[in-house]
């Protein structure tokens, strides 16, 4: 799931990443109808990467290191690294139901799996309800 992302106050960042988007992981594609937010991880850097089409996305950084030859070999960079809780109070649009979702933040978004941005859908999860619940 990709999202837009409404930046609140920040117009430099806006200003600089116009079009920018959040890359989610979500391992259920069932569950998407549900998605009421995406979940970060507080502590964990997250990388923009700008690819040579224009588009700019953002996952957790050692996604990015991870998958760095690929996105390389496509035109993608790494831009920024921002910390996760950075994106504290940030709406994005679910690219689906064009409603507006929170991020949430959660300590046990693993930097390993996925692009270290989850989709939080209380319907379907235990601990996704708890995430949904925090926020």
């Amino acid at each position: 799931m990709i999202s837009s992302l409404d930046y609140g106050k920040d117009e430099t960042l806006a200003q600089k990443y116009p079009n920018l988007h959040f890359i989610a992981f979500n391992t259920e594609p069932w569950t998407l109808t549900g998605c009421q937010g995406i979940a970060l991880h507080p502590l964990m850097n997250y990388s923009i990467i700008e690819c040579s089409n224009g588009e700019q996305y953002i996952m957790a950084s050692q996604r990015y290191i991870a998958h760095k030859a690929f996105l390389k070999k496509r035109g993608a960079k790494t831009s920024m690294r921002i910390v996760g809780d950075y994106f504290r109070d940030v709406v994005v649009e679910d690219p689906l139901s064009k409603r507006e979702i929170k991020v949430c933040f959660d300590n046990q978004i693993r930097p390993t799996f996925g692009s270290g941005v989850n989709t939080v859908c209380p319907a379907h999860f235990v601990d996704d309800l708890k995430i949904a619940q925090v926020r």
